[in-house]
Protein backbone atom coordinates (compact mmCIF):
# COMPACT_ATOMS: atom_id res chain seq x y z
CA UNK A 1 0.00 0.00 0.00
CA UNK A 2 1.37 3.42 -0.84
CA UNK A 3 0.35 7.01 -0.18
CA UNK A 4 1.75 10.49 -0.80
CA UNK A 5 2.81 12.25 2.43
CA UNK A 6 3.23 16.04 2.35
CA UNK A 7 2.59 17.08 5.95
CA UNK A 8 5.47 18.27 8.12
CA UNK A 9 4.83 17.35 11.73
CA UNK A 10 1.93 15.43 13.23
CA UNK A 11 -0.84 18.04 13.12
CA UNK A 12 -2.45 16.71 9.88
CA UNK A 13 -0.95 13.29 9.14
CA UNK A 14 -2.07 10.73 6.59
CA UNK A 15 -4.09 8.31 8.73
CA UNK A 16 -4.95 4.65 8.23
CA UNK A 17 -7.49 3.34 10.73
CA UNK A 18 -7.82 -0.35 11.55
CA UNK A 19 -10.95 -1.49 13.38
CA UNK A 20 -9.54 -4.29 15.51
CA UNK A 21 -12.46 -4.81 17.88
CA UNK A 22 -10.22 -6.08 20.71
CA UNK A 23 -9.71 -9.27 18.65
CA UNK A 24 -5.95 -9.04 18.00
CA UNK A 25 -2.77 -8.81 20.05
CA UNK A 26 -0.10 -7.56 17.65
CA UNK A 27 0.12 -5.16 14.71
CA UNK A 28 3.18 -5.55 12.46
CA UNK A 29 4.36 -3.81 9.30
CA UNK A 30 7.41 -2.50 7.50
CA UNK A 31 7.45 0.94 5.94
CA UNK A 32 9.70 3.15 3.91
CA UNK A 33 9.82 5.60 1.05
CA UNK A 34 9.23 4.72 -2.60
CA UNK A 35 12.65 5.34 -4.17
CA UNK A 36 11.52 6.43 -7.64
CA UNK A 37 8.58 8.64 -6.66
CA UNK A 38 9.95 10.55 -3.66
CA UNK A 39 10.74 14.16 -4.56
CA UNK A 40 13.23 15.02 -1.81
CA UNK A 41 15.76 12.46 -0.60
CA UNK A 42 16.50 14.35 2.62
CA UNK A 43 13.08 13.81 4.20
CA UNK A 44 12.48 11.44 7.13
CA UNK A 45 9.16 9.62 7.26
CA UNK A 46 7.57 8.85 10.64
CA UNK A 47 5.00 6.13 11.29
CA UNK A 48 3.16 6.51 14.59
CA UNK A 49 0.74 3.89 15.92
CA UNK A 50 -2.01 5.09 18.24
CA UNK A 51 -4.78 3.23 20.04
CA UNK A 52 -8.15 4.31 21.33
CA UNK A 53 -8.41 8.00 22.26
CA UNK A 54 -5.14 8.67 20.39
CA UNK A 55 -3.08 6.85 23.03
CA UNK A 56 0.53 6.54 21.83
CA UNK A 57 1.66 2.94 21.28
CA UNK A 58 4.79 3.04 19.10
CA UNK A 59 6.62 5.08 16.45
CA UNK A 60 9.55 4.65 14.08
CA UNK A 61 11.40 6.62 11.40
CA UNK A 62 12.51 5.72 7.88
CA UNK A 63 14.84 7.58 5.54
CA UNK A 64 14.95 7.21 1.77
CA UNK A 65 17.32 4.22 1.72
CA UNK A 66 16.28 2.53 4.96
CA UNK A 67 13.02 0.75 5.64
CA UNK A 68 11.96 0.26 9.22
CA UNK A 69 9.62 -2.13 10.97
CA UNK A 70 6.99 -1.63 13.64
CA UNK A 71 5.58 -4.19 16.04
CA UNK A 72 2.92 -2.81 18.35
CA UNK A 73 0.92 -4.38 21.16
CA UNK A 74 -2.76 -3.80 20.33
CA UNK A 75 -4.31 -6.37 22.67
CA UNK A 76 -6.55 -3.84 24.42
CA UNK A 77 -7.30 -1.66 21.38
CA UNK A 78 -10.64 -1.41 19.58
CA UNK A 79 -9.34 0.83 16.76
CA UNK A 80 -5.68 1.47 15.92
CA UNK A 81 -4.43 4.31 13.74
CA UNK A 82 -1.21 4.41 11.74
CA UNK A 83 -0.28 8.06 11.24
CA UNK A 84 2.29 8.98 8.59
CA UNK A 85 4.02 12.35 8.44
CA UNK A 86 7.39 13.98 7.77
CA UNK A 87 9.84 14.74 10.58
CA UNK A 88 9.35 18.46 11.15
CA UNK A 89 12.93 18.94 12.40
CA UNK A 90 14.20 18.35 8.83
CA UNK A 91 11.12 19.07 6.78
CA UNK A 92 11.06 21.04 3.54
CA UNK A 93 7.51 22.35 3.33
CA UNK A 94 7.58 22.26 -0.49
CA UNK A 95 8.28 18.57 -0.95
CA UNK A 96 6.71 15.20 -0.34
CA UNK A 97 7.49 11.51 -0.12
CA UNK A 98 5.59 8.40 -1.12
CA UNK A 99 5.20 6.17 1.91
CA UNK A 100 4.95 2.42 1.33
CA UNK A 101 3.57 -0.01 3.93
CA UNK A 102 4.66 -3.62 3.45
CA UNK A 103 3.38 -6.79 5.05
CA UNK A 104 0.72 -5.20 7.27
CA UNK A 105 -0.50 -7.93 9.65
CA UNK A 106 -2.63 -8.15 12.73
CA UNK A 107 -2.46 -11.34 14.78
Amino acid sequence: MGVKVEQCGDSEPVTIELRLGLAFKTLRFEFGQELNATEDSDQTLIARVEGDDEDFIKSAKATLKNRNSVEADVGDVAAAKIKLYLDDTKCDYNSSVYAVLIGLKVE
